[in-house]
């Protein structure tokens, strides 16, 4: 799920734009939430932690100034994408002070917002490779997921291990279920997601790391798992076997 928040005085631009986006997306078969505010104020005394990417204008009203608010935001959110759409080209220098993602003219053609909308999704695609971002109270974690173990549910936490530490995270589950569903993560048991490359070995009921953890698979999972964990090796080997003859 992408977060999106707009903040905008124009109430039909708000709209306009917040169609345009649930099109986009509902093509590229992603879901959103895109939430609209023509007040900087209402976006500020929202959860804004919870946005992947925001849209502004430079110039808001004579109380708010759209630069002001994008640094606002990156008081909280250091992770998510801002764009600004404006009519006020003057303010592009400021804007990338805040790390802006993009500075798009208004009026805002399709064509402009589709090429945004597509370099968006390959860089968040591009991070989630590499790092996941987990939230810690009111800081964020940035983990390479090649580094973790597994996760276990705990109590209300999520408990991460990973190959020289252990976290207590305030993530659910099956959001990180979703966020690792394209790498190689398996989820063996409500309270476990494990990563295949850490598997030392299993049987039908448990997975045991090569930490030693031992963790319980669900009678409900055990053939899947074992499907799609033949299958992860199966491309280690065959991966392993192409370099092998590279470097021969």
């Amino acid at each position: 799920m992408i977060g999106i928040g707009i903040c905008d005085t124009n109430v039909i631009f708000c709209e306009e734009l917040r169609k345009m986006l649930q099109d986009y997306f509902s093509k590229q078969l992603v879901r959103c939430s895109v939430s609209s505010y023509s007040c900087a104020l209402d976006l500020i005394n929202s959860n804004l932690e919870e946005f992947d990417l925001f849209f502004l204008d430079a110039v808001l009203d004579s109380d708010s100034d759209g630069i002001e608010l994008a640094k606002v935001i990156r008081q909280r959110n250091q992770i998510a994408e801002i764009v600004f759409v404006t009519y006020r080209l003057d303010k592009a220098y400021q804007a990338f002070e805040v790390n802006t993602f993009r500075y798009l003219p208004k009026p805002l053609k399709t064509g402009v917002l589709v090429n945004t909308l597509e370099t968006f999704l390959k860089k968040r695609k591009e991070k989630s490779s590499k790092l996941i971002i987990l939230k810690q109270g009111q800081k964020y974690l940035k983990i390479p997921y090649t580094k973790i173990l597994y996760f276990e549910t705990l109590d209300r936490k999520l408990k991460v291990i990973t190959t020289n530490k252990t976290y207590l995270v305030d993530n659910k589950i099956n959001e990180i279920e979703q966020r690792l569903e394209d790498c190689e993560f398996f989820r063996i048991h409500k309270s476990y997601l494990v990563n295949f490359a850490y598997v030392e070995e299993h049987d039908r009921s448990t997975v045991i790391l090569l930490n030693g953890d031992e963790v319980y698979i669900s009678r409900l999972k055990a053939k899947e798992f074992k499907e799609k964990y033949h299958v992860f090796i199966q491309e280690q080997y065959s991966e392993r076997t192409r370099l092998e003859k590279v470097i021969v």
